[in-house]
């Protein structure tokens, strides 16, 4: 959850404002864009916490804690968008994989033919211990 801690290292107008977009909604954000940062933030922590006359936003969590992270801005420097950038090519193709062997058409559109039982296996069978 967002603490105190979570709010004191938030300094960027642009993200602050993307993240009460994200929690409090786009009308809101659009009428607060111009207030000072305390006050988004301000604004920010309510909604997150359920006072002022918020509703509660539950079980939120930045975009850069989720997975796969992702940022609020073009700018680069969040550690969880690099590594998450960096991995997305080992995972994307398992996922791929996992499509195409349940019948689901792959990138190219081909859907791999989903073997039968009765067909033979090139899989080596394992005994039960």
């Amino acid at each position: 959850e967002a603490d105190d801690a979570f709010f004191a290292l938030l300094r960027d107008r642009r993200v602050v404002g993307e993240l009460v977009t994200e929690v409090a909604g786009a009308e809101v954000a659009a009428a607060n864009a111009g207030v000072p940062l305390k006050v988004q933030k301000a604004i920010l922590a309510d909604c997150l916490h359920g006072r002022n006359g918020r509703v509660k936003v539950e079980g939120w969590v930045p975009r850069w804690l989720r997975f796969p992270a992702s940022g609020y801005t073009a700018r680069s420097g969040v550690g969880a968008v690099s590594r998450s950038n960096a991995v997305a090519g080992l995972i994307a193709p398992e996922a791929e994989a996992d499509d195409q062997e349940a019948g689901q058409p792959g990138a190219d559109g081909e859907v791999a033919a989903v073997p039968q039982a009765s067909e033979p296996s090139d899989e080596p069978v394992r005994e039960a211990a």
